[in-house]
């Protein structure tokens, strides 16, 4: 599964931002997605700290629903390959 810094620089591929201007730390790569992207809540919370398998099982199955909207919509504007 790739990291949370994985996804962020798919999104800011997607949004054709220049590979320099990406930065290596995590928080700086959210801060620029966030400034991009300010007009849209789109960039999800970090996921709480789950303490077992058995958490983190319950949590995917309840944001399955968030999951398969964020691919349906990232299809709909032509970013499916990011997702």
């Amino acid at each position: 599964m790739p990291s949370w810094a994985v996804a962020v620089r798919g999104f800011l591929d997607a949004l054709d931002v220049a590979p320099r201007r990406i930065p290596t730390d995590l928080d700086a790569r959210v801060s620029l997605y966030r400034s991009l992207e300010s007009h849209r809540a789109f960039l999800p919370p970090d996921p709480p700290a789950l303490p077992d398998a058995a958490a983190a099982m319950a949590w995917l199955e309840a944001e399955h629903p968030t999951l398969l909207a964020t691919q349906c919509t990232a299809a709909a504007l032509g970013r499916h390959a990011v997702v």
